[in-house]
């Protein structure tokens, strides 16, 4: 369609089609006869190397996110008018990686998910071409990714010297049978491919890239790395670490407990001085990063149901945030001074989500945060306490976002709102107050 200058109905049939595939996602999810999804989705295709009803939950989430993410794009994508349908394909191939990053049964495919979900995301980093600061992000994201990918790429080498194999549940098996027997190899694989993971999730310390990228990036870029990338990232490494590795709990259990701990404080503590709202969202980014990391150092039985609660919540409170920042174009807080006179919807959205976010009951962030810390708990109380009071900490810069658009004057210059991005917003804030008040409903999904 870009190709034949068809732009006006590329939104809109990207749209129907992710409706499509996740109805037909819902109906395999939903076991039913495999003859009537068989023409859609058969495994043994490929060589049984990657399940997608395995992760169903993060695979649903993705689809989810993207869909929202698309819609916003009417707006977010004007800085490149003769270019959407590549924006927008870009988008598409790095949300197919992401599906196989959280699906696969074979090291392989979670490499090929990475790097087909990472290699769209550098063009479009650095797709404003006439923003330096887009062209530094794509460059910083490019050059650090590779770096990071080199590191998981040696990781899963040394593992399989060590095992003999790329398939999952053999390797399962190895740790489980020779735990007491494993080499250095083995373990070297292990830490460099937690390298390549972590980076990926923006934990300390590898989150330089964070802060500059997010901030650099066009903003409907940001929220789809902070939302789609981010689920994909947490699926591949808690499937990993929490299934895979099952059996080494003790062993890299301490290493995610201490990098979740560091990461909690760094994300908060520098979000506090930031003037900018889309910097402070990626510092925030950081943070939540570090309250996930909790759940893989847990390594418990409920950590799947806690993680993808959290995500939810998560990932609907920062569409909503960056629809936000996509509409008013605007980055710093001083810019939403009185934005509650100027669009209500606006101020609404920004409100509910920051607030989520900070974890304020009854809303969907409040009970992801709750049983994220009722799941660690029992084995690293001294973690949850941490993550109580950066927690408290977040409240105070979550709160200047709101104080400005509610409180402080600004100019009395009314904003429009496309319809698709009031529609974003509206569905971002009844999941965020379902999720609150029924989060059960998740829970059984996952």
């Amino acid at each position: 369609m870009g190709l034949f200058k068809s732009r006006k109905i590329v939104l809109p049939v990207i749209v129907l089609g992710l409706i499509g595939l996740l109805v037909i996602a819902a109906g395999y999810g939903c076991y039913c006869e495999d003859k009537m999804f068989g023409m859609f989705i058969n495994e043994h295709q490929y060589l049984k190397m990657f399940d997608i009803n395995k992760n169903s939950g993060l695979v649903g989430l993705i689809m989810m996110s993207g869909l929202l993410i698309t819609i916003l794009a009417h707006k977010g994508f004007t800085y490149s008018e003769n270019h959407r349908a590549d924006l927008h394909a870009l988008m598409l191939f790095s949300m197919c990686g992401a599906i196989i990053a959280v699906s696969y049964t074979n090291l392989l495919m979670l490499f090929l998910g990475i790097e087909i979900m990472s290699i769209p995301l550098y063009i479009m980093a650095g797709s404003n071409k006439h923003d330096s600061s887009s062209n530094e992000s794509g460059l910083k994201y490019f050059l650090l990714g590779a770096f990071a990918t080199g590191f998981l790429l040696f990781g899963l080498a040394l593992i399989y010297g060590a095992t003999g194999s790329f398939n999952v549940n053999q390797i399962y098996n190895y740790t489980h049978n020779q735990l007491n027997v494993s080499g250095g190899i083995f373990k070297m694989g292990i830490v460099f491919t937690m390298v390549g993971l972590v980076f990926k999730i923006g934990a300390a310390p590898f989150h330089f890239w964070t802060p500059d990228v997010y901030s650099g990036a066009p903003s409907i870029i940001t929220s789809f790395m902070s939302t789609v990338v981010k689920i994909a990232g947490f699926g591949a490494l808690i499937f990993f670490f929490n299934g895979v590795l099952h059996p080494m709990g003790e062993e890299w259990g301490k290493t995610f407990a201490i990098i979740s701990a560091a990461t909690m404080i760094l994300g908060n503590v520098t979000a506090v001085y930031q003037i900018s709202l889309k910097r402070m969202l990626a510092w925030s980014s950081v943070a939540h990063a570090g309250y996930l990391l909790m759940t893989v150092a847990a390594n418990g039985n409920n950590v799947p149901k806690a993680v993808v609660l959290y995500l939810a919540a998560y990932s609907l409170a920062s569409i909503a945030t960056f629809a936000v920042l996509i509409t008013t174009d605007k980055e710093n807080f001083e810019d939403y001074n009185g934005l509650g006179k100027r669009n209500k919807w606006l101020a609404i959205g920004l409100t509910i989500s920051l607030l989520s976010l900070a974890g304020v009951p009854p809303l969907a962030g409040f009970m992801g945060k709750y049983y994220l810390f009722t799941t660690v708990y029992e084995q690293y109380p001294w973690l949850v306490i941490v993550a109580i009071c950066t927690s408290a900490i977040s409240i105070y810069y979550y709160l200047k976002a709101i104080i400005a658009t509610w409180f402080k004057k600004g100019t009395e210059d009314a904003i429009q709102v496309p319809l698709s991005t009031v529609f974003v917003i509206l569905i971002c804030i009844l999941g965020l107050i379902a999720l609150g008040l029924m989060p059960q409903v998740v829970l059984d999904l996952a």
